[in-house]
């Protein structure tokens, strides 16, 4: 065909691809997965040419105005890979392309395709082999059965991508497997610097390596000949990526799995139910390596414990602390709540001290001596004042982590008490109390205790979010593991179905309960939720916008499209910003993005307002 007019495609939120003149000169260099350099409206962008065409509605094209790459950034299997991604998540092509690309090729910077060729591209249909699941533990028996599913993989000269949730386990996954199978590992993230990422990036695409560990990101690195790929910890939230667009870690990995014949391997503690459910449908391998925790928890019932005024310890758990510092072994206290106070109020006009960005009530930090929100990071001093009424009587209350702190000091004058928050940096040495928030799930592997006390597992479990069961699970079978002699959970639903699972080491009763009521409730896995958020720093604007948006996408809905009505959001503002969502519910992302898309085209759209769509929030 000849290459006179290119298809392309620039990374916003607009359907395309937009036709663009090719010059002879031009004509014999581009080619498809290129990025050009193209002028879009009143300005210029970096393109990605999609296709070609002989013939176009337009009678005037705008010409392409630079070829930025000698050897194209993205093969068949990426692009590919970038129509899959954006069908599902709803996001344009461009917008997807934009996000598989490292940060360097995401500007107008010219490439010549790394230090080596590519290795050719084969049309060869490969058949993805049979995915694997296994709950285990990073531990020598884990970590052994892992390296036996790599092994193989690296004999037959095939590419490996091993992802992990966090930088540091990433880092000491890198040092773990170059040790073990004495072979160059690199280390690919959107942390490294652009420079370096994109030196390493071209490594890995040229086939010059191809032994890949990395984060979320490196979900989309070009292993070459790809024939396994490991995720580790899948249940962990950090594979959610949280900025538009809106991806998960596994729906990327099973895609890249399908196109390109690769063996799918999860190891997880608690994998997802999302999980579970794909595994049981499509008949994944299953593989349960996870110790005998049986009679290793206490579960202490706070509905029968009435002292005279709120305490966070309960008697049992401050006489089970006495006990273990007689016998000199070490404790954790997993409490995630931050602060000394998680409130202040006026007692005259009952105003509550919020976050001036956020609109939230914010926790009082007495290392810091000031409020602090846990969302922008905004801090306040405390005032002297109520700033409504100006009345002097401000009550502070509420429990944090550094509240714990002081009660242990109090009660247990004797012993070291050390503390792992956020800004912890380093595995706290000595300390015979540790007062912890989710921060020490970092170091879990790494540390043991005598015994694990959960002080407020209720508080998991109030959580607006439909996975917070999920969550709850594998925070105690994750702690589990790290209580050596008991594990403590302080509780006002003793018999809650999570509990039970986690004391009798029955897991597949957690999952069969927890999909049992996703089921019941029309959501993941079983129906999408389709998320579409509108924000702006006008309250009123926001609210009359979304208004609008819900009786469009309300009147064309569907049997299996239910619209639900606007609602503000989790965070109702955030970073001064006012936030509205309205959820769809559907089988068919295809018809829930269908519909998004015709009811934006139809409507006008308003400065200053940002509508984002996110699949299974």
């Amino acid at each position: 065909m000849p290459r006179t007019i290119a298809e392309i495609v620039v990374p916003l939120p607009i359907e395309g691809p937009f036709d663009y003149a090719v010059s002879p000169e031009m004509a014999e260099s581009i080619a498809e997965g290129q990025r050009v350099y193209v002028p879009f409206g009143n300005r210029s962008l970096v393109g990605f040419v999609v296709g070609f065409k002989t013939q176009s509605v337009s009678k005037v094209l705008k010409p392409i105005s630079q070829v930025l790459d000698i050897i194209p950034s993205l093969d068949q299997n990426a692009m590919t890979l970038a129509r899959d991604f954006s069908c599902y998540y709803g996001c344009s092509l461009g917008e997807a392309i934009e996000t598989i690309l490292p940060a360097a090729l995401r500007k107008k910077v010219r490439w010549d395709g790394g230090v080596a060729a590519p290795v050719p591209f084969s049309l060869k249909k490969q058949e993805s082999p049979r995915h694997v699941v296994c709950q285990e533990f990073l531990d020598e028996r884990g970590w052994g059965w892992l390296c036996e599913r790599i092994g193989p993989a690296l004999k037959d000269g095939r590419g490996v991508l091993v992802l992990a949730p966090e930088v540091l386990q990433a880092q000491k996954i890198k040092l773990r497997l170059e040790k073990d199978f004495r072979a160059e590992v690199v280390l690919l993230g959107r942390r490294l610097p652009a420079k370096t990422e994109l030196e390493v990036w071209a490594k890995v695409k040229s086939g010059e390596k191809k032994f890949v560990v990395g984060t979320r990101s490196a979900v989309f690195s070009p292993v070459q000949n790809l024939g396994l790929i490991v995720v580790i910890e899948e249940e962990n939230r950090s594979f959610k990526q949280e900025q538009t667009p809106f991806y998960h870690a596994r729906d990327i990995v099973m895609m890249r799995a399908r196109i390109e014949g690769a063996q799918a391997v999860f190891s997880s503690c608690a994998p997802s139910a999302e999980l579970m459910h794909e595994a049981r449908c499509r008949d994944f391998e299953r593989i349960s390596l996870l110790p005998d925790f049986q009679g290793r928890m206490q579960i202490i019932d706070l509905s029968n414990y009435r002292p005279n005024r709120k305490r966070i310890l309960s008697y049992p758990v401050q006489t089970r602390i006495q006990e273990v510092l007689k016998e000199r072994g070490r404790l954790l206290l997993y409490y995630n709540r931050l602060g000394f106070y998680t409130a202040t109020r006026c007692g005259g006009c009952g105003e509550a001290f919020r976050c001036q960005r956020c609109d939230i009530v914010v926790p009082y930090l007495f290392e810091r001596k000031s409020m602090v929100c846990p969302l922008c990071g905004w801090t306040a001093p405390l005032p002297d004042v109520c700033p409504q009424c100006q009345g002097k009587y401000l009550r502070s209350w509420g429990i944090g982590h550094e509240k714990v702190e002081s009660e242990c000091a109090r009660i247990f004058p004797e012993a070291r008490i050390v503390r792992v928050d956020k800004d912890t940096n380093r595995i706290p040495s000595g300390g015979d109390i540790v007062v912890a928030t989710q921060a020490v799930w970092r170091y879990l592997d790494e540390l043991n205790f005598h015994t694990v006390v959960v002080l407020d597992f209720d508080a998991e479990l109030s959580r607006p979010d439909f996975r917070c069961g999920q969550q709850a699970f594998t925070l105690l079978t994750r702690l589990h593991k790290s209580a050596e002699h008991q594990l403590i959970v302080q509780t006002h639903q003793p018999d809650n179905y999570i509990l039970t699972a986690v004391r009798d080491g029955d897991s597949e009763a957690f999952y069969k309960k927890e999909l049992k009521l996703r089921q019941e409730s029309g959501l993941p896995p079983f129906r999408h939720l389709v998320e579409v958020t509108l924000r702006g720093l006008m309250e009123e604007a926001v609210r009359e916008h979304i208004q609008i948006l819900y009786e469009k996408l309300r009147a064309g809905q569907e049997p299996d499209l239910e619209v639900l009505a606007p609602q503000p959001d989790f965070h109702p503002k955030l970073r001064d910003q006012y936030r509205f969502m309205i959820m769809l519910k559907t089988s068919s992302l295809e018809k829930a993005h269908a519909l998004i898309r015709g009811v934006q085209k139809a409507m006008k759209r308003r400065s200053r307002l940002i509508l984002t769509v996110q699949v299974d929030p």
